[in-house]
């Protein structure tokens, strides 16, 4: 079989080659075990495994006896479901016993009984292929794994536990769906095998391959950080969803999903953005760090909130509210009211990244004459705020209070009131799917620098909320410029 799509990665390291690589020899041990490597997966072993031959004599004989020095001591890899991920591992782990006498190798999961599971997937596939008599299988519990006849060395998969592999010294270690790993569990089980591995002279290996997480992942998170910063001696992976793309658009998936067109066809990710709930698909399937484990609204009950509106009131009647996202990357501009029942309801006026068209659309806005322009008082929304105002353009702001207050009270009519409507519009369903509370003195807000995505559109909304019902209120100031400091 050949595989021919092969997206780009979102982050990679390039290959030097001023190294070797065991690329092209793990390929050809995955043929041994019965399958092709797909180009994604070959491009990250023809990396991950960029190494020098170390050690006295430096003989090409050296390459084949363990003496081989790697660029990188950990490996991370990131990427969506059905990309064939644990399947990477099986070739990769045979080929470090075939080539590494007497060495131990481990791997865990999720939970000890994932990672059974998995060893005992992999032990199969190993005993059907053609280099079976070179291994001997180990089945008991807990402790599955393989042999290697000839040379001694020695897979065994382990529970992820604080305790695990104390005492011992492993030449290479991976684990498999580490988003599920809190930071204390995490950092115990890198405590455990860092400093052993240390006596090894950089021959030693940890790979770490994982979906992304939620905002709880706080261990995966912290290394997904650091290997997009470029961390030394690491090598990331990562092929996710674009910013800014719709995860239900299939065009969408063509740009990055790496084994779509290969081992996957469309079909299978349409049905998955059917039967997941929203968060546990984009999180899955676009591979992108999605909500808490507990959303501030599950996505099956912000589906019921989805409405659509026959004859919707004029602009006097509307609030509009404006946000922009960290770093200036994008904006969203909602129109809130209430219905003659007295319920909000929101709908989405414009979102689009960068912020140069925001000012000239708020404008246009302004001569509509809507009830209230509204924004918060933080963030980068408060240039565009400062800009509207010296253009005579009245803007009704939150500080910090009264954000709080303007945060619960949407909350309270999505959640517990349950009388929120909105259009169904994307960019609302993804800020509700990530955004954190945080506390702020007697209240609570939505957390621009917590939340684990952009949540512009849904400060636009709850500011404009909070502005509708406080347009005529005497202790509502229209935003007061206040000249260059």
């Amino acid at each position: 079989m050949s595989f021919d799509y092969a997206p780009a990665p979102r982050y990679a390291p390039e290959r030097d080659h001023s190294y070797h690589s065991e690329g092209a020899e793990i390929a050809r041990t995955a043929k041994l075990l019965g399958f092709e490597l797909m180009p994604w997966q070959q491009l990250v072993v023809d990396r991950a495994t960029e190494y020098r031959i170390i050690g006295p004599g430096e003989s090409e004989g050296d390459r084949h006896l363990g003496r081989r020095g790697y660029r990188y001591h950990k490996v991370i890899v990131t990427v969506p479901r059905q990309s064939g991920k644990t399947t990477l591992m099986s070739p990769v782990r045979v080929h470090r016993m075939m080539t590494r006498p007497n060495a131990k190798l481990f791997a865990t999961a999720q939970t000890g009984q994932d990672a059974g599971k998995r060893m005992r997937d992999m032990i199969g596939r190993v005993v059907e292929s053609p280099i079976a008599p070179l291994f001997k299988p180990r089945f008991s519990a807990g402790s599955e794994g393989l042999a290697c006849i000839g040379n001694g060395s020695i897979l065994t998969r382990f529970s992820p536990l604080p305790s695990a592999l104390h005492g011992e010294t492993p030449l290479m270690v991976d684990y498999d769906e580490f988003w599920k790993y809190d930071r204390v569990l995490g950092e115990a089980l890198m405590g455990a095998v860092v400093p052993a591995m240390a006596t090894l002279q950089g021959l030693t290996q940890i790979w770490l391959v994982s979906t992304m997480g939620t905002s709880d992942s706080d261990f995966m998170n912290a290394e997904v950080e650091a290997g997009r910063a470029g961390a030394p001696g690491v090598a990331y992976f990562e092929w996710s969803m674009p910013d800014g793309a719709d995860p239900f658009d299939p065009a969408t998936w063509w740009e990055f999903h790496p084994a779509l067109g290969n081992t996957i066809g469309e079909q299978t990710i349409a049905d998955a953005s059917t039967s997941l709930s929203y968060g546990e698909y984009v999180r899955g399937y676009m591979n992108r760090l999605t909500e808490t484990v507990n959303a501030i609204v599950e996505a099956e009950a912000l589906r019921t909130l989805v409405t659509t509106w026959d004859d919707p009131p004029a602009w006097k009647d509307i609030a509009v509210g404006y946000e922009v996202a960290a770093g200036g990357t994008a904006a969203t501009v909602y129109g809130v009211w209430r219905d003659a029942a007295g319920n909000p309801q929101a709908h989405i006026i414009h979102s689009a990244p960068g912020t140069v068209w925001l000012v000239p659309l708020l404008k246009q806005i302004a001569e509509l004459e809507p009830a209230v322009i509204a924004a918060d008082d933080g963030g980068e929304t408060r240039a565009i705020t400062d800009q509207l105002v010296r253009d005579g353009i009245d803007v009704y702001t939150t500080g910090a209070r009264d954000f709080g207050t303007a945060c619960i009270a949407l909350l309270t009519a999505m959640r517990d009131d349950q009388t929120f409507r909105y259009d169904g519009s994307d960019a609302f369903t993804q800020a509700v799917m990530h955004a954190v509370l945080r506390p702020s003195g007697d209240s609570w807000r939505f957390s621009r620098a917590h939340s684990t995505g952009p949540i512009a559109a849904l400060i636009a909304v709850a500011v404009a909320l909070w502005a509708y019902d406080h347009r005529d209120d005497p202790l509502g100031t229209p935003y007061i410029y206040l000249g260059e400091d």
